[in-house]
């Protein structure tokens, strides 16, 4: 209570209503990773949960039951999902895409003024 009237917030809702939000959050968004601007409160309880995660993952000790574990895994979390090395994403392959194509026309423009005769690559 002391806390409290210093004006700190404590999220109020259990484990189990954070866990509802956060599977209605990935049916909408078909995604686990929530926005912080989007529901502050949710992204923080997410956090705290991708830490105890990786902790089980690591073979350390973790804040998490069986039972919670398994509702993570159920909804979608894998072992290293919350690292983004060597992630990519549908606009990340489009980007990459578009990258090549552009490279590959200023090659064919470059090729095309030293060799006229072979301007079909």
């Amino acid at each position: 209570d002391k806390l409290k009237d210093a004006g700190f917030q404590f999220s109020e809702l259990s484990w189990d209503e954070q866990y509802k939000k956060l599977k209605a959050y990935k049916n909408t968004h078909t995604t686990l990773k929530v926005e912080k601007d989007h529901d502050e409160d949710l992204y923080k309880w997410v956090l705290k949960q991708r830490t105890a995660l990786r902790r089980h993952f690591e073979g350390k000790p973790a804040n998490l039951s069986e039972d919670r574990l398994k509702k993570l895994v159920d909804l979608g979390w894998q072992k290293g999902q919350d690292k983004t090395k060597g992630k990519c994403n549908v606009r990340d392959l489009a980007n990459e895409e578009k990258r090549w194509n552009e490279n590959y026309q200023q090659v064919r423009t470059v090729f095309s003024f030293m060799h006229p005769a072979n301007s079909r690559i």
